[in-house]
């Protein structure tokens, strides 16, 4: 009896611990002004605001201790939610969806701080993954199909059609049925299963998945890939922090994947590291989500029209020139023998009077070759080029590598590969944005054996009836 209540005894003292520890009171903040931090992503795959909100307040807590503060976490998964709270309490931080951030940035003052670094990259693409042999080949062919895809709240439609899908659908519309799963490898394995026709997933989910599941290897591709999109940053409210607290926070993230704690923190976010915002990162994303070509392009041409005419009249609206180029896919082969090009012309800029256009490409910077592409009809040229043919070789193989201290990309091209000199391949077969940059712990992805990287360089050119003609250049590399 007197062990059974020492038991009881002890496992209270460890969940009042807990308790103090979740509320930041061991941290000395039961004098220390409250600071809100909230998290809103409509897009998140957890339905359970307890978990999330538990998972955000870890972190806050991770600030907490090293500063002495008392940051307190919000989650929210619908916008109005976040509003109505953000009319009556003052917030410092949070973490938010990049259209509430376009949309509301001088509203509420918000400015970026930091992104989270996953895969080595600060940005993702969401690809749509099919079923082999139901020989889907775009999107138009999904049109009436049932699509999987992780929470899809309303909020978040405006940003599926804007920057995943650029544009060319309205995923509200264009689907029979919008089926929601908890996560991305529930949508790719209802492919599989053929509950759905398709999945909306990121690429990186759908690559690893590949990794750990033969099945999902071999019957499932993917056919759209949208363009690079930054992952939700961490952002403040300019009107209710010092720039002292600012300061602190920035250093506190940009540090956090050096401390054992820090971690583990990040590790409850699938997060690698944080690292400083650069405005440029989100210029693309504000274009298609603002609607605008360039903001400096469209005050000059603003101020250009005002100068020309009549003060006396109210100015004429400046219609807007969309690229001719809406978007390019590239794409390896499944069995690694030929690159595919797609391009997508703009239908509102004389995409219907094109007569040619051609493809002008070279592999390791040698001799260029052009080639006409063809056309499926709805404004969407392809071409297919083979690679150089290798050999197989019995002995390439892939291994998982997690980086510890005192770790190089040379050290570890050194180790895998033979030669320091061979980083750049682990660099881009994980697609890492710094080759400089890695962090203990991090996972890599190391293919040995006969890998070598391929540059391609590559521009498209559309050759109007009339003989007018416009180029468009783009670079990419793939590891063969």
């Amino acid at each position: 009896m007197k062990a059974s209540k020492k038991r009881i005894i002890i496992r209270s003292f460890a969940i009042i611990c807990f308790i103090l520890f979740s509320s930041g009171s061991v941290f000395s903040q039961d004098t220390a002004e409250q600071m809100i931090f909230v998290f809103f992503n409509p897009d998140s795959a957890s339905n359970n605001p307890i978990d999330a909100t538990n998972a955000l307040q870890t972190f806050c807590n991770y600030l907490n201790k090293k500063e002495g503060w008392n940051l307190r976490a919000f989650y929210f998964k619908k916008q109005k939610d976040l509003e109505k709270f953000l009319e009556t309490h003052t917030v410092m931080f949070g973490i938010l969806s990049q259209i509430f951030i376009v949309e509301n940035s001088e509203k509420y003052n918000l400015e970026r701080l930091c992104n989270p670094v996953r895969n080595g990259k600060t940005t993702y693409r969401k690809v749509i993954v099919v079923k082999k042999d139901n020989n889907y080949k775009d999107l138009e062919d999904l049109r009436g199909k049932k699509l999987a895809a992780t929470s899809l709240g309303s909020e978040n439609m405006a940003f599926y059609n804007k920057v995943v899908f650029r544009g060319e659908i309205d995923i509200r519309d264009h689907f029979s049925e919008i089926v929601t799963v908890d996560s991305a490898s529930s949508a790719i394995m209802a492919v599989v299963y053929k509950e759905v026709d398709a999945a909306a997933v990121t690429h990186s989910k759908f690559t690893i998945l590949q990794d750990l599941n033969p099945r999902v290897k071999s019957q499932l591709a993917s056919i759209f890939t949208s363009a690079e999109t930054p992952i939700s940053p961490l952002v403040y409210f300019k009107d209710n922090v010092s720039p002292d607290v600012v300061e602190k926070v920035s250093n506190q993230l940009l540090s956090m994947h050096n401390h054992p704690l820090g971690r583990n923190v990040l590790l409850a976010f699938q997060t690698e590291a944080w690292e400083k915002c650069k405005r440029e990162d989100f210029l693309e994303t504000e274009r298609i989500l603002k609607g605008y070509t360039d903001t400096a392009q469209s005050k000059k041409i603003s101020e250009a029209v005002t100068s020309t005419q009549d003060s006396s009249k109210p100015p004429k609206p400046v219609a807007e020139k969309k690229p001719l180029f809406q978007r390019f896919q590239v794409y390896q082969t499944d069995d690694g023998q030929k690159l595919v090009f797609n391009v997508w012309l703009n239908t509102q800029n004389r995409a219907s009077q094109i007569s040619e256009t051609k493809l002008a490409y070279s592999l390791n910077k040698k001799t260029s070759v052009e080639q006409t592409m063809t056309t499926s009809g709805d404004h969407q040229f392809t071409i297919s080029i083979a690679l150089p043919h290798r050999e197989s070789s019995s002995e390439v193989k892939e291994v998982n590598y997690a980086v510890k201290s005192g770790d190089t990309l040379g050290k570890i091209a050194t180790r895998f590969l033979g030669s320091p000199k061979k980083y750049n391949v682990i660099a881009l077969y994980n697609q890492l944005k710094d080759p400089n940059v890695i962090y203990i712990g991090q996972k890599l992805r190391i293919k040995s054996g006969e890998t070598q990287v391929t540059e391609v360089l590559y521009y498209v050119t559309a050759r109007f009836a009339n003989g007018d003609e416009e180029k468009s250049q783009e670079k990419t590399k793939f590891i063969m």
